[in-house]
Parts: C-alpha cells; sequence; structure tokens
C-alpha cells in the first residue's frame, strides 16, 4: 500500500501527528492550483503612487536649489502665468469636484522636455503605464509646479503645464537622465477623480495595502499552499477520514 507520512497540522495535537495519503495530497495541491487564477482578489496589480513616476521630487539626482528664471519669461500665447512663473492652459474646463487640502488626486499625464513652451520629448507617460498617479495635495512629494497646476483643476478637466526649471528640478538632472538640469518641463493632465479632504495618506495607503495583497495571491503556487493550509485548519476531522486522509 501507500506509505504515508507524518505532517504537522495545527489542529491535530503535538502528541499525536497526521497521516496523510500522499496521493490524496497530491490530488488537493493540483486542484487547489488550478483554482487559484480563481480566487486572486480583483485589485489593480500595482503600487498606487508609481515611484517611477517623473513628478516626483525623489526622481532629481541632486539637491541644488534652481534660481528663479521662469518668473522672468515671457506669456506664451493662450496661456495664463501665475505669480510663481507656472504658466497654464485649459484645454478642457472639467465640471467636477476640485481637489482638495490632504485629499488624494487621481491624474493620468503626459510628460515633455521643453524649450519656450515647444514639447521635445517624452520622458514619462501614466496612459502607458495602464494606471493614473495618485498623490495627496499639499504633502510636498511632488514637484512644486505640478502641485500648483493640478490644485486648480477640476475633475473631467484637462491642462497643459509650462513649468520653469525652478518649480521642477533646476540645476539637477531627473527622471533617470531624461531630463537635463536647467530644464523647462510640461505636462498635459486630466484629472480623473479627487478624495475627501485630509483622508488621502490614509486611503493611499490601505489601497496600496490591498494591491500588494493581491500581488501576493498571484502567485498561484503560494495561493495553493495557503488554500490547502487553510482547508487542513478549517475543515473538520470527518472530511479528512471521508477522503482517505486519517491522523
Amino acid at each position: 500500500g501507500d506509505n504515508p507520512r507524518v505532517i504537522w497540522h495545527p489542529i491535530a495535537s503535538s502528541s499525536v501527528p497526521r497521516r496523510i495519503n500522499m496521493k490524496v495530497a497530491a490530488v488537493l495541491v493540483a486542484a487547489c492550483a488550478s483554482a487559484s487564477a480563481f480566487v486572486v482578489p480583483d485589485f489593480r496589480p500595482r503600487v498606487v503612487a508609481s515611484r517611477s513616476a517623473a513628478v516626483l521630487k525623489s526622481e532629481a539626482t541632486g539637491t541644488t536649489e534652481p534660481s528663479a528664471v521662469g518668473i522672468e519669461t515671457p506669456v506664451l500665447e493662450g496661456f495664463t502665468k501665475t505669480d510663481s512663473g507656472l504658466q497654464y492652459k485649459d484645454l478642457t474646463v472639467g465640471s467636477g469636484d476640485n481637489p482638495k487640502e490632504g485629499g488624494w488626486v487621481s491624474v493620468h499625464y503626459t510628460g515633455f522636455t521643453s524649450t519656450n513652451g515647444v514639447p521635445q520629448s517624452e520622458f514619462d507617460n501614466s496612459r502607458t503605464r495602464g494606471y493614473p498617479f495618485k498623490f495627496v495635495i499639499g504633502d510636498g512629494r511632488v514637484i512644486k509646479g505640478w502641485e500648483e497646476g493640478i490644485r486648480g483643476m477640476a475633475v473631467g478637466g484637462t491642462r497643459k503645464l509650462i513649468i520653469p526649471a525652478e518649480l521642477a528640478y533646476g540645476n539637477v538632472t531627473a527622471a533617470g537622465g531624461k531630463i537635463p538640469a536647467d530644464s523647462e518641463i510640461q505636462f498635459e493632465c486630466e484629472l480623473m477623480d479627487v478624495g475627501r479632504e485630509g483622508t488621502g495618506t490614509v486611503e493611499i495607503l490601505a489601497e496600496n495595502a490591498k494591491i500588494s495583497f493581491a500581488n501576493t495571491f498571484e502567485n498561484k503556487f503560494f495561493t495553493a499552499f495557503f488554500t490547502i493550509w487553510l482547508v487542513s485548519f478549517l475543515a473538520p476531522r470527518g472530511f479528512f477520514e471521508a477522503n482517505g486522509i486519517h491522523f
């Protein structure tokens, strides 16, 4: 007959090891592995605030403070210029909610290097990554010109931003060298959604936790192993004996 092996079981007495028919166990493993694709939670398998997003301050290579140059540049045709030197133009005026202090915003964007308002080479694109970028208004994680430009939008709106170096990355390189030092950059942004005031950090942490959980269960071997362990922990003794598993 079969040569049963001793396997530890969480609900068995430490002095009475469970003896499991290995053929039955193998069938359970195969069945759970096949079924694991159907029990993976339906969450987006990526982090919310992508660490590769070129609007993050952390993308800068160096810490030298920029000089104020954009304030002196002329206003481009069709654009509005703010006191900080940021220039923006609304391509579509949104009709939804506005960003709130301490709340998250969700933005699709394309970023380009820029010379006097003329786009040059693309360095980042959220649509290519397949999901919008989320950040918290007022937490200081993104470059100044980007946050200032997003603050004035409404959900459903699209806006073009021309950001001088001092509101971007100054005289250091960024985005893995795609943005040279002392570079003006520009973005075309679409505000997709906004969160509640003051809750952005907590809500993003919670969503990232869900996504991390989903990523773990995308590993089918882990899912199968975990499923078998959970069944063995919860199922009554009679279930195992009826299937040739004795302890």
